[in-house]
């Protein structure tokens, strides 16, 4: 039901902004709340319990660390639940078997992922200004 809902929106959007602006709608989503916002909080909060350690402090580099890790986890969990199992088309530049399911690596996954982790960089950034 939830995928009828999604493609009913997706493909409202398309015809009215075009695709070129949903997708510049989901990278932004993906940036600022789902996986990048959200996942690079827990690693920026773990860092800033280290900093309350009487005589440890953490750089702002461990911070953005912190994030980027986290987001880019949840990231990659998230497109691996969307697309283990899926044929590999024209678009797939790598695949990974994993017993037996076959895990297609396009561009479109490599972007969502690299734009997730400059999210969780945001989220370290932002947590060691706290």
């Amino acid at each position: 039901m939830w995928d009828k809902i999604k493609d009913w929106f997706e493909e409202g959007i398309d015809n009215t902004l075009g695709k070129p602006f949903r997708k510049g709608l989901e990278q932004f989503g993906h940036f600022t709340i789902y996986p990048g916002g959200v996942g690079g909080v827990p690693g920026a909060a773990i860092v800033m319990g280290l900093d309350a350690i009487p005589g440890v402090t953490a750089s702002i580099w461990w911070h953005i660390l912190g994030g980027v890790i986290t987001a880019a986890a949840l990231a990659a969990w998230r497109e691996y639940k969307q697309n283990i199992g899926d044929e590999p088309d024209d678009s797939t530049i790598y695949f990974v078997d994993i017993g037996g399911r076959v895990l297609p690596v396009n561009w479109d996954m490599v972007v969502d992922w690299c734009v997730s982790a400059a999210g969780g960089m945001l989220a370290g950034i932002g947590f060691f200004f706290i």
